[in-house]
């Protein structure tokens, strides 16, 4: 739309009303709160994308809206708890329709769709951050896992340190990261 000074134009706007994507997150001892919830849909023109996020209640639920006709997956994060079945590549499972039938929920074009994801506990990794001088203690460790960074942890007075909610079976990088020290980049992905 251009328009000369002093032109006036007209233009009818449309729009729709989406519909609602709500449920619970629970984890093994009931409803989860803090939980990040997301919803990745295909796009026109840009393959998939996330198009929404939400963080459960103290209750557990969520409610994502407007969410637009299609189907849809649903991700589930939340430190120290992992969502069982989701491929490790889920990128791919995305683009080549192989994600899990718990998770591909299909989006009526309005109205509501409830969904309930259960999350379990994740595997532990304990370790110790050492230099050559000896531990080191108040280092922050970070756990990558293919959905992103999954928990941290401090590590402690002789440099121990404890981290819950790595994904069994899958590969994941550690990084140790404290001021006045270089972190480690590059290792060898850690298998659970």
């Amino acid at each position: 739309l251009q328009l000369n000074p002093g032109d006036t134009a007209t233009r009818d706007l449309k729009m729709k009303q989406g519909a609602r994507v709500v449920g619970v997150v629970n984890g093994p001892q009931g409803p989860l709160s803090g939980a990040r919830v997301m919803i990745w849909t295909v796009g026109n023109r840009q393959g998939f994308q996330q198009s929404k996020q939400v963080v459960t209640d103290s209750e557990g639920k969520f409610e994502i809206a407007p969410a637009d006709r299609g189907k849809v997956m649903v991700q589930v994060t939340k430190e120290g708890f992992v969502q069982k079945c989701l491929p490790e590549n889920w990128w791919q499972a995305l683009q080549t329709g192989a994600v899990p039938q718990e998770y591909k929920v299909e989006v009526p074009e309005k109205g509501d769709v409830t969904i309930e994801v259960t999350l379990a506990g994740g595997s532990r990794i304990e370790g110790k951050v050492e230099s050559p001088e000896g531990p080191v203690a108040g280092a922050t460790i970070t756990l990558w896992g293919n959905m992103g960074q999954q928990a941290t942890a401090k590590s402690l007075e002789d440099g121990s340190f404890a981290l819950d909610g790595a994904t069994a079976g899958a590969k994941v990088n550690l990084t140790p990261q404290k001021e006045g020290f270089l972190s480690f980049v590059g290792l060898e992905p850690l298998p659970i």
